[in-house]
């Protein structure tokens, strides 16, 4: 039923759970050299993605693109809810996002000289978008599961790191000049809220049991969905002004944190 509510905020829920290990697991971490980071990834991405195939082969969902799929057409929500809902199975995924943070860091040590340029960051990312495109067009039918931990997270990471290190190698890189701009900034200032916002807001507007009775019908076509778009980003960035950016949340937050931490 997590379909129902908010499935941001599940998310995030798992996600709380797993960053709440951090402080007993980064310091592993920070042990590594380049060989063992590596290593790993290798496991972490290994224990990522059993619990995928399991979830497709118990439930035959191999082909199944779960998000453009309505609920009826799956033989268990219940069941992908928790795959991608689990706070257990989150850990994995976020410590293979912090492993490569600190395969970067560890540029330039060791003897290690990593070569990086603009294709560094182009060919993970024409690889997600040829991804997409593939499962658009019906090319490629794969179950969001296994997409998402096979091709999706290593394509994803390749790409931010390669970022990382041409942004702080200085070398010329019109796509990452691109994703620097003032504009990309300001929107990924509001990436956060919109992430939270977004699933609310679009059960108001296509979730017939309520869209029905607050505009007496379903919002779709594409005059709607711009309508939907505008009061999603609108919405982020009031709360992103009036509430994240507030200076008493921000104290709040940090006096919540450490008081939590003192527990653990």
């Amino acid at each position: 039923h997590a379909e129902i509510w908010n499935a941001p905020t599940w998310f995030l829920s798992a996600l709380t759970f797993a960053t709440a290990l951090f402080p007993f697991c980064l310091p592993k971490i920070a042990q590594m050299d380049k060989k063992q980071l590596r290593k790993t990834v290798g496991w972490l991405w290994i224990i990522n993605l059993l619990p995928k195939i399991g979830y497709c082969y118990d439930l035959n969902v191999w082909k199944l693109a779960e998000g453009v799929s309505s609920a009826k057409a799956h033989p268990s929500m219940a069941m992908f809810n928790m795959v991608r809902f689990s706070p257990l199975l989150q850990v994995a995924e976020v410590l293979i996002g912090a492993v490569a943070c600190r395969l970067v860091m560890l540029d330039g040590t060791e003897g290690d000289d990593t070569k990086t340029n603009a294709l560094s960051t182009f060919v993970p990312l024409a690889g997600i978008i040829g991804l997409m495109l593939a499962r658009a067009t019906g090319l490629v039918e794969i179950s969001d599961m296994l997409a998402r931990a096979v091709v999706f997270v290593p394509l994803f990471l390749r790409f931010m790191m390669a970022a990382h290190r041409n942004t702080v190698k200085g070398v010329k890189d019109p796509l990452v000049s691109f994703l620097s701009s003032k504009f990309l900034g300001s929107l990924g200032a509001l990436a956060f809220p919109i992430f939270v916002l977004h699933g609310p807001i679009g059960q108001v507007f296509y979730k017939k049991l309520i869209a029905t009775r607050v505009f007496g019908k379903v919002m779709t076509g594409p005059q709607n969905f711009g309508l939907y778009l505008l009061t999603t980003v609108a919405s982020a960035w009031i709360v992103q002004k009036t509430f994240l950016s507030s200076k008493a949340v921000a104290n709040w937050s940090k006096n919540s944190v450490d008081k939590l931490s003192s527990w653990v």
